[in-house]
């Protein structure tokens, strides 16, 4: 099988943050099946409940490769946020260090594969 390249992938630092979101753990076939689009969808329409986003035209999709066997993934769909004094119900904060990460951005109704 093979995936046509959509979108330029970029090697960025960003500096540290916090965020709040909805987190999702699963397989590479569940993600590719659209749980994770499902989790997006999720996100969009709760992201009244979260206060203090930087900007909420931007969602974060930040996946950790950190599964036994590499079979599975942690996924976040995530907002910066300028502050936390609330976390809604079943939401998580992270707190994301300074890292370099490979950035590929999409744009709303855009397919990613």
């Amino acid at each position: 099988m093979s995936v046509e390249q959509k979108n330029s992938v970029t090697l960025v630092t960003e500096g540290a943050f916090k965020a709040i979101g909805l987190k999702w753990e699963g397989t590479f076939e569940a993600a590719f099946a659209g749980e994770i689009r499902d989790v997006q969808k999720k996100m969009h329409e709760r992201l009244n409940e979260i206060a203090y986003v930087e900007n909420p035209d931007v969602l974060l999709g930040l996946s950790y490769h950190a599964t036994p066997g590499g079979s599975g993934f942690t996924h976040y769909s995530v907002v910066k946020v300028l502050q936390v004094e609330e976390v809604p119900t079943d939401m998580v904060k992270i707190s994301v260090p300074e890292l370099t990460y490979a950035k590929c951005e999409h744009h709303k109704g855009q397919s990613i594969i």
